[in-house]
């Protein structure tokens, strides 16, 4: 250390292109990153730090925070000497910061009950070396001079891993908050974490967009297409739990992710986003329609005292919505010239005439039996008029109205 600091005082910039620079740097740098996690393993083997000492895996998730720091400091200063080794140190330092905390929660699953759920040196550690990974970005980017293409693409990442680290934290947390008792019900904290999931893809649909950054916006995708999957297990997972009809947490979480689809589905984009924006303008009803079946199921079975037959209630009423979702489906694709919308509505239309048809009419009561057919053909009218007044809203055979890049 004491000879890095001699070749670094004796020529800072390396105008001289001394090889013994950059080597003593990067040991200096390496070096520098052991001797901090021995140093604090050292203090928590002394007790120097008794209030840090309840959580599990304390020393590790510490050094965590400190690399954080210390990496970025370290990229800072390997821009200002334009050394290329060092700012891939610093990097790498970074790195291990972010993958550190990852390794110790594996080790040290469960925190103790005393140790607060939002609040905690392992929430700590994830969030340091997030931000660490962002502030090297960050400074990558704003640097006029240093990093080359290849340096720049790569730390052009960092961002993004950055926000799965964040991402992933804030499950952590609600799921512990969940194993303290915060949460009553199982599907509790899933319900919860996915739509914190759908706000955050939704912040960084829009950042991607303000700042024209395509990989804020694939991100923002990939965390949709996640919570799809998320959410439709788990609401098949939990299917008998007894959460008060409409108000509860599975209807806010349908609603964040089916908002965060018709985002997905709108707004300029690439290309090559184009299929990506089609199949979330075609997942978003599929998805609200999804939630709205299984709520209103849900919702007969809690008044199951008030219903003499709830069951047979229960399937009236989810042909009653089919009917009025096949409605709201064809306006919204004649007036926003989607076929694929309309077909969709269609489709839908179908579907609910087979099941009164073939299971209303078959297995319901005279008044039952009465509401769905009226119901069905209530919208078979109203789709008749729509179709007779605007016809197919004058897009062709287009099956999908975009603008070009949009």
């Amino acid at each position: 250390l004491s000879s890095a600091v001699m070749v670094f005082l004796s020529d800072p910039k390396n105008e001289k292109k001394e090889p013994a620079a950059q080597a003593y740097g990067i040991l200096a740098i390496l070096a520098g990153a052991w001797f901090i996690m021995q140093e604090i393993l050292l203090a928590f083997r002394l007790d120097y730090l008794p209030g840090l000492a309840s959580t599990p895996g304390a020393p590790y998730y510490l050094t965590a925070v400190v690399w954080a720091v210390y990496s970025a400091g370290k990229y800072a200063g390997g821009l200002w000497m334009k050394r290329q080794p060092f700012r891939h140190s610093a990097v790498s330092v970074s790195a291990l910061a972010a993958v550190l905390p990852f390794i110790t929660t594996a080790a040290f699953p469960d925190l103790p009950d005393t140790v607060p759920a939002f609040w905690n040196l392992r929430l700590a550690a994830y969030l340091f070396a997030s931000a660490g990974l962002a502030a090297i970005a960050w400074m990558g980017r704003r640097a006029e001079t240093g990093p080359d293409t290849e340096e720049r693409t790569a730390v052009g990442w960092l961002p993004l891993v950055s926000h799965a680290i964040v991402l992933w934290t804030a499950t952590l947390a609600i799921m512990q908050a969940y194993h303290e008792g915060l949460f009553p019900d199982n599907p509790a904290p899933m319900m919860i974490s996915i739509t914190v999931w759908c706000v955050y893809a939704a912040s960084l649909l829009v950042a991607g967009r303000a700042m024209e950054t395509k990989r804020l916006r694939v991100f923002g995708y990939l965390v949709a297409g996640l919570a799809v999957l998320s959410l439709l297990e788990a609401d098949v997972r939990t299917a008998g739990v007894t959460w008060m009809p409409v108000v509860n947490l599975r209807v806010m979480a349908f609603a964040a992710l089916t908002i965060l689809l018709a985002m997905c589905a709108s707004g300029e984009g690439e290309a090559d986003e184009i299929p990506v924006q089609r199949i979330a303008l075609l997942a978003a009803p599929l998805v609200a329609l999804w939630g709205l079946t299984h709520e209103t199921w849900h919702f007969f079975w809690m008044n199951r005292e008030s219903f003499g037959q709830w069951d047979r209630a229960a399937q009236v009423g989810i042909s009653i919505l089919w009917a009025l979702s096949a409605v709201v489906l064809l306006v919204g694709g004649v007036w926003k010239e989607i076929r694929a919308v309309r077909l969709l509505g269609l489709a839908l239309a179908g579907a609910t005439a087979v099941k009164v048809f073939l299971f209303d009419m078959a297995s319901q009561d005279l008044p039952y039996r009465v509401l769905s057919f009226g119901g069905l053909g209530l919208a078979l009218i109203g789709i008749s008029w729509l179709y007779t007044r605007y016809g197919t809203g004058g897009d062709g055979d287009l099956l999908f109205h975009h603008q070009a890049g949009k």
